[in-house]
């Protein structure tokens, strides 16, 4: 696995601080993630609670800011 290009990844949010999150990735021997910004639509506020799983894009590849997208029902 390179670190260019689009990457989508799941993960385990492992921290909360206002909107944004971190991650745990459980297939990446659980690699933590920088702080992440939460996907939001204008009049949402959500943001996913630790232990919840979640999809993470990474545009640019997975040395870059990241974005979580959304959680895994």
């Amino acid at each position: 696995m390179g670190d260019s290009g689009t990457m989508v990844r799941t993960g385990v949010v492992s921290a909360k601080n206002g909107k944004m999150v971190r991650c745990i990735f459980p297939d990446m021997d659980n690699m933590t993630s920088d702080w992440l910004y939460v996907l939001q639509t204008s009049d949402d506020e959500f943001v996913p609670d630790v232990n919840d799983r979640v999809i993470v894009l990474y545009p640019f590849g997975f040395n870059t800011d990241g974005y979580v997208l959304g959680v895994i029902p």
